[in-house]
């Protein structure tokens, strides 16, 4: 449309070109007046038309990830592809809070990933070409990843890939979590013996193969007054000194884990005294998600010199603007156990409220639609961070007072991520709360 207008006057109709991108982008995006912002209205010619072809290039990547799900699978045109490939979580709810006609709820954040969710079905007991049949569905999806990544980026010179799964396979706390929730220090990494490998857009590294575990771990899940009363317990009680341990037999933790811990545990206690945990005191936490994940590979898009050398494409004559639409570096695939889910229902067993939004683009569309339960829209609206059903994950290593605190870790560090978004501590009632510390807030404090 833009090379018509520049060779037929009659096409140009009474607007100039900038005036013409920003049509496109209010009525072929559906971006509103304040999603479009008075800074990018006032930007040059070239710097509105990088932003609308960067733009058509997520709602590309968004549109087709479905698409080539339902097409590695081999499943019929004629059933929807929506649920094959499933956009939720942190990128979600940033470009849904930038739809919102409300400038006081533009985000003043950026989403550290984007999170694809595609599903499996079962390991342990599908047929080896359901097997077979993922694998191929993975390994499509991450070229359609490795493809469009370097368009929505500068400077691209390699896509990095990095696959996050046990051999035993199976279990939430052994993959990684796409939500960055174990926080796990560079020797428990180590330990869960990932897999990094350097890769071109069109060489997929060797998947990963499922095999059922000899000792599979069971989720444990616990009461609401059990978890309260670990954030009462004197920390000694839940562990012990260091001198009480010999740290090269295991007796005693690494001196980080034990900061963490500590952190944990004041924090867990100041949310019982927020009244975050407020409650029936018999009803059970730690409930299973919905869904299970079999594994994730992160595509990752690596900044720097030697692009030439792989073929890819680095321009460095213009520093471009990403007007608060930026797109994050790397992409989460999160492929989990099960049939398809519909997006309302995989982002209904996200931990907290905020981050439960889907987008969607439908094939042949370029607008995007947002899929979010109605609790997290209202929570959203505004600005609140409440607690939903899965907002404590199991216990997969035990039921005692240290395996709980574990996994209160892992969730607090969540709450801080979305407080830090701007989201307000919000009990069941609507009643604002304070604020629990980061752990530099804690130890500088």
């Amino acid at each position: 449309m833009l090379r018509l207008r520049a060779t037929c006057g009659a096409l140009r109709g009474p607007s100039n070109t900038s005036a013409y991108l920003l049509t496109i982008l209010a009525k072929g995006l559906g971006l509103s007046r304040y999603a479009i912002g008075v800074e990018l209205a006032e930007q040059s010619l070239r710097e509105l038309f990088f932003f609308c072809s960067r733009l058509y290039s997520e709602r590309l990547l968004l549109c087709s990830l479905p698409q080539t799900v339902r097409q590695a699978a081999g499943v019929s045109d004629s059933i929807d592809a929506t649920p094959y490939a499933i956009i939720g979580g942190s990128f979600a709810l940033h470009r849904y809070l930038l739809h919102l006609d409300d400038p006081d709820r533009r985000p003043r954040w950026e989403p550290d990933d984007l999170d694809v969710f595609i599903p499996f079905g079962c390991a342990h007991d599908s047929p080896e070409e359901e097997v077979a049949r993922s694998g191929a569905v993975l390994t499509a999806v991450q070229q359609k990843v490795s493809e469009l990544l370097p368009l929505l980026q500068e400077h691209v010179t390699e896509i990095l890939v990095k696959t996050r799964g046990l051999r035993g396979g199976g279990y939430p706390d052994e993959l990684g979590d796409p939500f960055a929730q174990m926080g796990m220090s560079n020797e428990e990494e180590a330990e869960t013996e990932l897999s990094r490998q350097t890769v071109t857009a069109t060489v997929p590294p060797p998947l990963m193969r499922f095999e059922e575990p000899e000792q599979p771990k069971l989720p444990h899940s616990y009461t609401r007054q059990l978890l309260r009363a670990v954030g009462q317990m004197p920390f000694p009680s839940i562990v012990p000194p260091e001198e009480d341990g010999d740290e090269e037999d295991g007796g005693a933790l690494h001196a980080g884990e034990r900061r963490m811990l500590e952190w944990a545990h004041n924090e867990l206690g100041r949310l019982s005294y927020l009244g975050m945990l407020d409650g029936d005191p018999q009803e059970s936490l730690g409930r299973s998600r919905p869904y299970k994940i079999a594994r994730c590979v992160d595509v990752k898009a690596h900044h720097g010199t030697g692009g030439a050398e792989r073929g890819l494409r680095v321009d460095y004559r213009y520093l471009r603007k990403d007007f608060g639409w930026a797109f994050p570096k790397k992409v989460n695939i999160v492929q989990y156990h099960g049939p398809p889910l519909a997006p309302i229902e995989l982002v209904a067993g996200f931990d907290l409220l905020p981050p439960q939004v889907a987008v969607v683009v439908a094939a042949g569309a370029a607008r995007a639609r947002f899929d979010v339960p109605e609790e997290a829209m209202s929570a959203i609206s505004c600005g609140e961070l409440r607690f939903g059903r899965y907002t404590f994950s199991p216990s997969y290593s035990g039921g005692a007072p240290l395996n709980l605190l574990h996994a209160a870790r892992n969730q607090l560090m969540r709450i801080c991520k979305y407080q830090a978004r701007g989201f307000k501590l919000t009990k069941a009632d609507g009643e604002r709360v304070g604020k629990i510390s980061t752990m530099d807030e804690y130890f500088v404090f």
